[in-house]
Order: C-alpha cells, then sequence, then structure tokens
C-alpha cells in the first residue's frame, strides 16, 4: 500500500511548472493500492516528453497527468482517487520514466478528460496531492457525492454532477465550484451537517470510535477530514484543530467565476524577499500606525502587520495615476511601479508558507460594485503581481457585506469577523482586502511561567506570567538606547524583542524612524554572552482607521474627492462619475505569544467611493522585558510581519 502524498494546500506546495507540455503517449503502470482500501487500482499516465516539472516544497517532480484511473473487483462504493501510483519492480523501462521514490512513488498531479472510470462508484474522494481535474474527468453514471481535496486549484465542468452532493473543506475551491453550479455542498468536519463545526461533531464521532453509536454513511464522509475512506484518530486530531484553527485553502479565494485571478501553476517559492522599499516602509510607518493613530480598541499595547497595510496600498497604487499613483509609490519607498510590483511579488513567495500546523499565509482580493465598469487590464495586472482575486457583485445585495467578511474570517484563521460597511451601494466602488495570518512554534518550548512584576511607563506595577530561562551562550544585540534579542522558531522565523535601555521610553525608539531602520535592518553590536532572558505571555489586538497615517506617509490626493486620481481602474467619463476616492483603510492586527510558540493575523480593507567564539567569563546579561517594549515577527531574513508595543502585558 502507498503511502498518500502528505497534507498540502495549493499554495504551499509552491508550483512552479517548467518548460513546454505535457504530450499524448500512454504509460501504464502496475496495480497500486489506494489508502483506506485494499482494492487493485490501476493507472496509465500520459508519457512526459518534454519532461515538464513541478517545484514542490523545494524539490522537483515529474508533472503527471493520469489519462485512465481505474480498479478491479470492486469491493466498495468509494472510489478513492490516488495522488501516488508507481511500476511493478521489475519495469526497469518503465520506471526509468519516474521519479519514484520509496516514500511517495510517482505523483499525480492531474486528472484529465474521462480519466476516472469509476462505473460501479456511488462515492469518490479525491485524495491530497491532485491540483488539477480537468473538464468531465469522472465516469460515475451512479455517483452521489465527490470529496474533492484542498489541494485542487483547477476544476473544469463536470456535466454529469446536477444532482452530485460535494464535499470539501471551508474556503477551498469544492465549495466555490458547488455554490456555482447549483450543487449541495457539505463541510468536511460538519459531521452533523448543521453549517458548523463544534463540539457536537467531536462528541459524534468520538462515539463512533468508541462504538457508541455508528454514523451513518454520508455523517462518516463529512467525518473523514483525511480523505482515507476510514475513520480513526487522525480523523479526531483533524477535526479538533478544525474548530480550534479554521483553515483556508489555497491562497485564500476559490478562482471559479473570478473577474481575474492569478496562475498559480507558475509560482515559484523565493529563498529571500527582495524589497528594501517594504523595509524602509516598515520602519516609516511604525510611530504612525503605534504611536500617531488611536487604537480604536481603547488598548495600552499596540500592534499591526506593516506587511498587511503595505500590500493594500500597493494594490490601491496600481488603480492610481499621475501625482495620486506618485504620492503612493513614494510613501512605499519604490523607485517607480515596476519597483513597487517586483517587491511586492518578491515579498509573496518569501514568506508565503503552509504546513498545516505552521503557516504565514497572505491572501489579497478586489470586491468590485458590479454597478461600474473596471479596466480588465489593471484587474489582470493586480492578479498577476499581487496574486488578488476580483470578485464582481451587487452591492445593493444584503450579503454582499457578508460575503466580505466571511472571506476575512477564513483567512485569518477565525480570528476576525469585522462588520462591513457598505456606505452607499450607489456610490461605493470597490474594496481592496488583504489579509495575513501567522502560526508558529518556537524552536524550543519554554518551560511553565513563572509570575513577576512588570512597571509600566506610567510607573506602576503589575503582576503576570513569565517565560523564561538561562542561558549560557545566547545571542544578544547591543546598540545605543536598547538591547535587542531573539527567539527561533521551528520554521526559521524568529520573534524579536527590542529592550530600552533604562530611562529610555519605548515611544521614543519607535518614533525615530533612524532607530527604527536600525532595529529592521539589525545593526546591533551582536555578543554570544550568557543571558538571563524573560518576557512576558501576552495576547494583544488593536484596531485602526489608517487614512491620517496613510497622509503623514504623504499619500495625500488619494483621499480628496477633488484630487484623487484612480482612473487606472475606472474610467470616470464611462461610469458618468466626476471623480472616485477612498474613503476608508481599516486595519485590525492581533498578536498572541505563550510558551508553546506564537500567532498573529491582520487585515486590511480599503475603500474606494465616487465623488562565534566563547566569550570571556563575565557578568551576565539580563534581558528582562519587565517594561515596556517593542517586538516584531520576521520570517529569517528579518523581514518583518507583525509589530508591536507593550505597555501592559496584562491588558488583553
Amino acid at each position: 500500500m502507498k503511502t498518500r502524498l502528505r497534507k498540502m494546500t495549493a499554495l504551499a506546495s509552491a508550483l512552479a511548472l517548467l518548460g513546454g507540455s505535457v504530450t499524448s503517449g500512454i504509460l501504464q503502470t502496475d496495480r497500486i493500492s489506494a489508502e483506506g482500501s485494499d482494492e487493485g487500482y490501476y493507472v496509465d499516465l500520459e508519457r512526459n516528453y518534454s519532461n515538464q516539472m513541478i517545484l514542490l516544497d523545494g524539490e522537483y517532480y515529474t508533472y503527471n497527468v493520469a489519462h485512465r484511473i481505474g480498479r478491479e473487483m470492486p469491493e466498495s462504493k468509494t472510489f478513492i482517487v490516488p495522488s501516488t501510483c508507481s511500476p511493478s519492480e521489475d519495469d526497469d523501462y518503465h520506471r526509468s520514466y519516474y521519479d519514484t521514490d520509496e516514500e511517495h512513488g510517482s505523483r499525480i498531479f492531474v486528472l484529465s478528460e474521462y480519466s476516472v472510470d469509476a462505473y460501479d462508484a456511488e462515492n469518490i474522494i479525491v485524495s491530497d496531492g491532485i491540483m488539477e481535474i480537468g473538464m468531465d474527468a469522472f465516469s460515475a453514471p451512479m455517483l452521489k457525492s465527490v470529496t474533492i481535496a484542498d489541494s485542487v486549484i483547477k476544476l473544469g465542468v463536470q456535466s454529469h454532477f446536477d444532482d452530485v452532493v460535494i464535499r470539501g473543506h471551508m474556503g477551498s475551491l469544492a465549495e466555490n465550484y458547488a455554490a456555482n453550479n447549483g450543487n449541495t455542498f457539505e463541510y468536511l468536519g460538519d459531521v452533523d451537517n448543521s453549517s458548523a463545526i463544534d463540539a457536537a461533531d467531536i462528541l459524534k464521532l468520538v462515539n463512533d470510535l468508541n462504538g457508541v453509536k455508528s454514523l451513518d454513511e454520508d455523517e462518516s464522509a463529512r467525518a473523514d477530514e483525511n480523505y482515507d475512506a476510514k475513520l480513526n484518530i487522525v480523523d479526531l486530531i483533524m477535526l479538533k484543530s478544525e474548530i480550534v484553527d479554521p483553515r483556508t485553502s489555497g491562497i485564500g479565494a476559490s478562482f471559479e467565476g473570478a473577474k481575474a485571478a492569478p496562475d498559480l501553476r507558475h509560482f515559484t517559492k523565493l529563498g529571500q524577499a527582495n524589497a528594501d522599499g517594504y523595509m524602509k516602509f516598515a520602519a516609516k510607518s511604525a510611530s504612525a500606525v503605534l504611536l500617531d493613530t488611536e487604537d480604536e480598541n481603547g488598548k495600552e499595547n499596540t500592534v499591526y502587520s506593516p506587511l498587511s497595510y503595505y500590500m493594500a496600498l500597493s494594490m490601491a497604487a496600481e488603480c492610481a495615476e499621475g501625482n495620486t499613483k506618485d504620492e503612493f509609490i513614494a510613501a512605499l519607498g519604490a523607485d517607480d511601479i515596476d519597483n513597487l510590483r517586483k517587491e511586492n511579488d518578491s515579498l509573496f513567495r518569501a514568506l508565503y508558507f503552509d504546513k498545516y500546523t505552521a503557516y504565514c499565509k497572505i491572501a489579497n482580493s478586489l470586491w468590485l460594485n458590479n454597478k461600474w465598469t473596471f479596466k480588465q487590464d489593471t484587474l489582470d495586472t493586480i492578479a498577476d503581481k499581487y496574486y488578488a482575486v476580483s470578485f464582481e457583485r451587487d452591492f445593493k445585495e444584503s450579503g454582499v457585506a457578508e460575503e466580505i467578511s466571511s472571506w476575512i474570517y477564513k483567512n485569518t484563521s477565525g480570528k476576525f469577523k469585522p462588520q462591513i460597511m457598505i456606505s452607499d451601494p450607489e456610490l461605493d466602488i470597490m474594496k481592496i482586502v488583504n489579509t495575513v495570518t501567522f502560526k508558529d512554534a518556537w524552536s524550543e518550548k519554554f518551560g511553565k511561567a513563572d509570575k513577576d512584576t512588570f512597571v509600566k511607563k506610567d510607573g506602576t506595577e503589575v503582576e503576570c506570567d513569565f517565560m523564561g530561562y538561562t542561558e549560557q551562550y545566547k545571542d544578544v544585540g547591543f546598540a545605543d538606547k536598547y538591547m535587542r534579542c531573539s527567539e527561533p522558531m521551528k520554521n526559521g522565523c524568529q520573534m524579536h524583542f527590542i529592550l530600552p535601555d533604562e530611562g529610555v521610553s519605548v515611544d521614543e525608539l519607535v518614533a525615530d524612524a533612524k532607530i527604527m531602520n536600525e532595529i529592521y535592518n539589525d545593526d546591533a553590536d551582536h555578543q554570544t554572552r550568557k543571558t538571563i532572558f524573560s518576557v512576558p505571555k501576552f495576547d494583544v489586538a488593536s484596531k485602526f482607521e489608517l487614512i491620517e497615517a496613510s497622509s503623514k506617509l504623504g499619500i495625500k490626493d488619494a483621499f480628496s474627492d477633488i484630487k484623487a486620481d484612480f482612473t487606472g481602474v475606472i474610467d470616470y467619463e464611462e461610469n458618468n462619475i466626476p471623480s472616485a476616492y477612498i474613503n476608508e483603510i481599516k486595519h485590525e492586527a492581533t498578536v498572541t505569544i505563550d510558551e508553546e510558540g506564537c500567532e498573529a493575523a491582520a487585515y486590511t480593507i480599503i475603500s474606494f467611493m465616487a465623488g562565534c567564539a566563547p566569550p570571556p567569563e563575565e557578568e551576565p546579561v539580563i534581558f528582562e522585558l519587565k517594561r515596556p517594549f517593542f517586538y516584531y515577527i520576521s520570517d529569517e531574513h528579518g523581514t518583518p510581519l507583525f509589530s508591536g508595543i507593550i505597555n501592559d502585558p496584562l491588558e488583553k
């Protein structure tokens, strides 16, 4: 029995097709088995004469297209479409065409037209690893339901699916296909089919696993989180995770029916972002947001995502012309629009990863009022350069605001579900939305937290939970006015803690753009020292309106109904409007750290409206974050994702 291709989502697989097209020519392999079934499956693959490859988690694989998949002597009504196969051991000729390894065999990435011969099946499960499903891929006249894995990013029209129930995860392409084609859709994990994944679903699955009460056929299908046609502890663990950490698929949006969408097949993962302009923007925007903008939550601790803010403004710049565009480009630290595009593309491809339990996921979307006519070439550019999906909706419909809110909820791992305002469906033009969601565990878990005292900036003391340790050889950075330490995470990301010197306030550091540049570029004098390290646990969130902050950064015309020029995306004369301008920039962010690791999420909405060697023995460095401090989360190369100030660790 072959090992299934491990769990992956569309963009986490870092797709990259290299050269040529797949041409016809059949290569038959031996019988293979799919997980959860003892039935013999056989696969015919199209010969990959052009050696087309795909980049998957840093390794290249042959881009195999299935011409036919069938099974012999079926004993089950469920047909599992495998995502791996291999030739027989003595078939050296055919084996030479495979990138077979002992763990995975050969991957199957595409199901071509009429490729799945499942005439006797009532249920089909498309395994994780399949990425494209061609038109009418399934020959199954008795079909009642089909479960589609998260990895599928392209799904052709299936003309025989009229009465078929489609199952998949929340936010998946399967969900979007069902909505667009009138199929009943059922969420995996929603065992009782109540349209919510909750404790009742866990109880049902637990009772089944313990033999208390068996699930019926449909309930079992909805409980099968890992697509293997059997229920076990793995499904229970994944179901519990579904409640704690709602998943999203791909880059946060299904593409079916979109007015513009990116081609993910040409997405390649970068090792490091090349984004000098973004680094300048992150340093410059810190004081404008964290110090000069009122937190609508009314809290002492402020946090934002410079990445989310930057990407949303960058997409707005693509819609602008003239001086309006020039102001965006200057504020964003770019030389010109081409440079801005390259930096956004670089950031997206370097920072994005998704390993299910650890991730940094970025999603971009445009929501267009179908009352207006938009310039398709601009939408296509934003899709191509910013990986954004554009949706056209009737803003007079009451469900549009809820749809945008749900999109944000799915793409912030359930952290935010904001109330979206449609100010005036007759005047609102569009909304640009960016989301960033992050989760990772410390490389080494902290021990149990201990109570200690934190001194707030007004001198008052609060008792809170501190995590800490003493390390003989720890890297510590020393600079004028502050010290810095970093805590590594399992997937290469880091959390950096900036502790102001005694007598220096954290606000003084953040207000100085030069110092912030030094912090983000890590210009400190690093030494390896014995260190007593201590940091409080915290759970913080902020909510900002960023029009004033954007003005301080140099973006001014965009907010004037007289001066704003957004003719890059909408023709004023054709739409019979005098102007278009930005009337809202809404941003929310949250960061939580505890003994296990760190979680963070943010969204930005822009609304448009018409009109070393061992050191000598010495005193240890005391790096105890017991007074207000600055922190930021970055990738392994120091590119900031989230930044914030802690003035009171107890405040939530």
